[in-house]
């Protein structure tokens, strides 16, 4: 009996057809659907899955940013010391290694997956950006100028710009690095009894062997001085407060859920009755074994103590917990909630004052210079500060002064991260009737007060 059609062609046009299919989901169904198309896709598999790369691929991410978070994955700072260095150190110096790869026409893949399991990693990880990005232009954090009934009718869902866009995922990236090289580990369902939950990322308990003295004050936490010099070291202070803004969103996100896990779970113990959730009836609506959230008198300071400890464990973490439903979504909460932990390197849990926090490392080096403003004039839009970080962090100063010397030591981190301070244009600031820019001390974004009864996030649809 003659095959059919479609599934008799030869190789060479299964091939042609594979290659005219638009969306890789397609393919895939295509592919799981025939071997005789299976067999043709594992010729062809790496070239048309990079090739898939390439296209879905926004302008406005840098592929370096998200390779760099893909590649950070199980390279802790406390066990893989060295390769988180030799990772950190690639990803500081992207420009200068392209630079020199064109300049001596040698190849580099800085930005270009490595293997096939980079690109489907990529086009993972691709998915999980995407997402946030919807879901930031869906719930964006309100701004404290704006009532929260004229936030929600008049100004969402926003049309992200692509400037806006690019800081969310540089963001989105660097917090995924952030907790892959520095962050805590995601306890999975087998915790407590998995051996690899058990493997802490204890790395500010370490001693440095490799010390670098970077000031002689005795009280100075060294490891916080390495580990920020490596990382935020790296980058200028805006882009810093780029990450603190996306991550007060996470905070913002994981606050409305765990505010329905507590609710829910006091309405177990009280159908039960009973003092300690572990003995909630039916057992399937138990909290997992090992969690720290025991009883009622956990539910005090919860979910506010955990919330930037969950964030912490980074978009891909919490891309997979918005996607679960409600039992397993409480079930992963409470297995990553954890008592007296150090909580995600970041914000108020950097013990380092902003004085320690320079001199800056190449490239982000360039900036300290006197007559910094002049320079960024002459830099790309995503290179320079939002006017708002200006407006929260500049001092009036003269033009030979170092941006050291220009920024406002008072100033405290968190401080506007509930509405994303650092990532906004001008142009919707300006939409948003926010003050025009002036001198450190007038009117502006942060000394507004926000109403204790206000919503800084509008809660998605079906939560």
């Amino acid at each position: 009996m003659a095959k059919p059609n479609f599934e008799g062609l030869p190789t060479e046009l299964k091939i042609q057809v594979l290659w005219q299919i638009p969306f890789i989901g397609d393919i895939k169904s295509i592919v799981f659907a025939s071997p005789g198309y299976h067999r043709t896709y594992l010729l062809i598999r790496s070239d048309i899955l990079n090739w898939h790369v390439n296209q879905q691929l926004s302008e406005d991410l840098d592929p370096v940013e998200a390779l760099t978070a893909i590649r950070s994955k199980d390279i802790r700072f406390s066990t893989e010391r060295e390769s988180a260095i030799a990772l950190l150190d690639t990803w500081r110096r992207k420009n200068e290694i392209h630079n020199l790869s064109q300049l001596y026409q040698l190849p580099c893949r800085l930005d270009r997956p490595d293997s096939l399991e980079e690109v489907i990693d990529l086009l993972h990880f691709k998915r999980i950006l995407q997402f946030f990005l919807v879901d930031f232009a869906l719930n964006a954090p309100k701004p404290p100028m704006i009532p929260i009934t004229q936030w929600k009718d008049q100004f969402l869902p926003l049309a992200l710009s692509s400037l806006e866009r690019q800081r969310i995922l540089r963001a989105l990236c660097r917090l995924q690095t952030l907790k892959n090289i520095f962050g805590d580990p995601v306890h999975c369902s087998g915790y407590p009894f998995c051996g690899s939950c058990k493997n802490k990322n204890h790395w500010r308990n370490r001693e440095i062997t490799e010390q670098i003295q970077f000031s002689t004050d005795p009280y100075n936490d060294e490891n916080d001085q390495y580990a920020f010099r490596l990382f935020y070291g790296t980058m200028p202070p805006w882009e810093y407060e780029e990450m603190g803004s996306v991550f007060g969103y996470f905070k913002a996100k994981i606050d409305l859920v765990g505010k329905d896990i507590a609710h829910d779970l006091r309405n177990f113990s009280k159908r039960t009755p009973c003092d300690f959730f572990q003995d909630i009836i039916p057992a399937e609506e138990r909290p997992p074994p090992g969690s720290t959230i025991a009883s009622d008198i956990n539910l005090i300071l919860f979910p506010d103590k955990d919330a930037g400890g969950l964030a912490g464990l980074g978009p891909e973490f919490l891309y997979r917990l918005f996607h679960m439903d409600r039992l397993a979504q409480r079930n992963t909460v409470c297995r990553n909630t954890r008592d007296n932990w150090y909580g995600p390197f970041i914000g108020s849990n950097i013990s380092l004052s902003w004085e320690l926090r320079f001199p800056l490392i190449e490239p982000a080096d360039r900036h300290e210079r006197p007559g910094f403003e002049t320079r960024w004039s002459s830099l790309s839009s995503i290179e320079q500060p939002t006017i708002e970080w200006k407006r929260t962090w500049l001092l009036p100063h003269e033009e030979e002064t170092e941006l050291e010397y220009a920024i406002d030591i008072d100033e405290r981190d968190e401080t506007d991260w509930h509405w994303c301070y650092a990532l906004w244009d001008e142009e919707r600031l300006e939409e948003w009737k926010s003050h025009p820019c002036g001198e450190k001390g007038s009117p502006s974004s942060h000394t507004f007060i926000m109403s204790e009864t206000e919503n800084i996030l509008i809660a998605p649809s079906g939560q």
